[in-house]
């Protein structure tokens, strides 16, 4: 029998440390808690060294715009070129600046690019700023020698772009955390790195028979030591260790049956991949 990990989980960023230490410990299976931005960094940096515990940090894309690049740049200079559609409603958009905090300046975890929405307004966060956040990421990891985890919601093209920008070469460790991209772009990735990538899938959650059979037709494309199981919850809102390992292993069960073989295998399957993934940089 193999083990299962948790390939992207996290933890909500007002917990108490030694909560978080408690519900850690309870768990006898591999957690890759992640980080999305300054308040969380400071909670998983505070923990100390666990067996099951792969800390993780980088910038979520709803938290990007808090991050500036160019130091020069003033708190109002900074928030008119990170956040799409400043320049059109001046009003609404001083309302907002006066609610932003100082930008933290930026000389890992969730690195992404994505089109959400920032807040409830109509205000986004530029997906060039975006980009620019993401690079500086990636390019830590690449020369650290670290795994990263990225995601991606309707950007697959930029996101591969920027990652072709930083890793010339396929001998990295890359997970496309809760993937739901393309067919014709899973390919791509694929091509790209064959030894290096890796795609994450919360299959738990599936609900509807349509998702469930993007997930097969994704599936027949992704060769299965390149699979990944994850959760993408806050560890805390889990009622015991039990119900996320639950989790955990309902997604092994979709992913056997998924692609016809038994539990058994699937978990060795996924025991291995997991390995490889977070020692593929050593």
């Amino acid at each position: 029998m193999g083990e299962l990990s948790d390939a992207h989980c996290h933890a909500t960023s007002g917990l108490d440390v030694e909560k978080l230490v408690s519900i850690l410990k309870a768990r006898n299976f591999n957690c890759c808690l992640m980080s999305t931005y300054w308040r969380d960094w400071e909670l998983i940096q505070r923990v100390r060294p666990l067996r099951t515990l792969l800390k993780s940090q980088g910038i979520h894309p709803w938290f990007s715009h808090l991050y500036r690049v160019d130091k020069t740049l003033s708190k109002a200079e900074h928030y008119m070129t990170a956040i799409s559609g400043a320049n059109g409603d001046t009003k609404s958009f001083q309302i907002l600046l006066d609610l932003l905090p100082e930008p933290i300046d930026l000389s890992l975890d969730e690195l992404a690019t994505d089109f959400e929405i920032l807040g409830l307004t109509k205000f986004r966060v530029d997906i060039d700023h975006q980009k620019k956040i993401l690079g500086i990421f990636l390019e830590l990891a690449y020369r650290k020698r670290v795994p990263v985890s990225v995601h991606c919601v309707k950007a697959h093209g930029a996101l591969l772009d920027q990652v072709l920008k930083v890793y010339a070469r396929d001998d990295s460790a890359i997970c496309l955390h809760s993937y739901n991209g393309p067919i014709s772009q899973t390919h791509q990735w694929l091509k790209k790195f064959p030894n290096s990538i890796y795609f994450s899938f919360p299959l738990f959650t599936i609900v509807e028979e349509e998702q469930a059979q993007k997930y097969r037709e994704l599936l027949k494309v992704i060769p299965i030591d390149r699979v990944l199981i994850e959760t993408d919850r806050a560890i805390d809102s889990y009622d015991s260790a039990n119900a996320h390992y639950q989790d955990l292993k309902k997604s092994a069960q979709l992913l056997a049956r998924f692609t016809d073989r038994s539990y058994e295998e699937v978990e060795r399957i996924l025991e291995r991949n997991f390995a490889r993934f977070v020692n593929r940089c050593d």
